[in-house]
């Protein structure tokens, strides 16, 4: 998808990153969020620091984007709000059409149409419950009637399914989750992200923690499974290396703002700003 005229313009503040066609699932629209930072000495005044200013963004149903920038560029702030578990300071998020407001609106229908993988793949599981309580739990919450049965023998049958498409044991709903190596137990964060149906699968850092032959495997499993259940998907990562094989657009942050965007093609091949190409050239090349 490509960009829109305003991609790039860094000096500009709050550059757009928006598709140049389809229908968008969610977007953001004068996005901004500040912190304030408590005084350290007495009767000094509080100050603020500023997570994000201006962000303008739109993301098509069915598209794949990369959100990437440095530790401390508003990324992981930004998918904060896009899934409404932070208010912004300013601006609005919406999905498909509908407002995001976590003040007003408990949330749970995004809830219900939204995923999330987490970066650290050893501290996303509670280790006293069995990884089928574990991918369990989106199911659990979208449900609002208590009841048991049929209901229950259902959710079974479909955790079980959904760790089987991960590529996990056929005894994995029935073990803990320090059985599990490190790739395994983010598959398994993978599975409890998809195994309600949402339609937009959020990822934080979803493979730094992994070694390069498992991150590969874990990358090539999203792609297919983005394919096969028709997702929009939304990755947050610092490396520009994994975009290729996961994102056809990618949104470039630097200290709270999208300074450029385009298609990967795109901005690998000719990058308008001096920080893109210095991400760009800090991937490691063989000799």
């Amino acid at each position: 998808m490509s960009t829109s005229p305003g991609a790039g313009a860094g000096s500009l503040g709050g550059a757009q990153a928006t598709p140049s066609s389809g229908a968008a699932l969610i977007a953001a629209t004068g996005l901004s969020k500040h912190y304030r930072v408590p005084p350290s000495r007495v009767f000094q005044r509080a100050s603020r620091t500023i997570a994000l200013e201006g962000i303008d963004l739109s993301i098509a149903r069915g598209e794949s984007v990369a959100v990437v920038g440095e530790s401390g560029s508003g990324k992981s702030t930004l998918l904060r709000l896009l899934l409404g578990l932070s208010r912004p300071s300013s601006g609005s998020v919406s999905f498909d059409g509908r407002p995001v407001d976590p003040a007003r609106d408990d949330l749970l229908w995004l809830r219900r149409r939204t995923g999330i993988v987490f970066q650290d793949p050893y501290s996303s599981f509670d280790p006293r419950r069995t990884i089928g309580q574990t991918v369990a739990e989106p199911l659990m919450a979208s449900v609002r009637n208590g009841s048991s049965g049929p209901r229950e023998l259902g959710q079974r049958e479909t955790v079980r399914a959904i760790l089987d498409r991960l590529e996990l044991p056929r005894d994995a709903a029935d073990r803990y989750p320090q059985e599990f190596s490190g790739g395994q137990r983010q598959r398994i964060a993978v599975a409890r992200a998809l195994v309600h149906g949402p339609e937009l699968l959020l990822a934080d850092e979803p493979v730094s923690a992994l070694d390069v032959l498992v991150r590969g495997r874990l990358l090539g499993l999203l792609a297919e499974l983005r394919r096969e259940l028709g997702l929009t998907l939304v990755t947050v990562t610092h490396d520009l290396g994994i975009v290729p094989r996961i994102a056809e657009r990618i949104i470039v942050m630097r200290a709270g703002r999208i300074i450029e965007a385009g298609t990967t093609e795109q901005i690998f091949a000719e990058p308008r700003e001096d920080y893109t190409r210095e991400l760009i050239a800090a991937l490691p090349r063989l000799p």
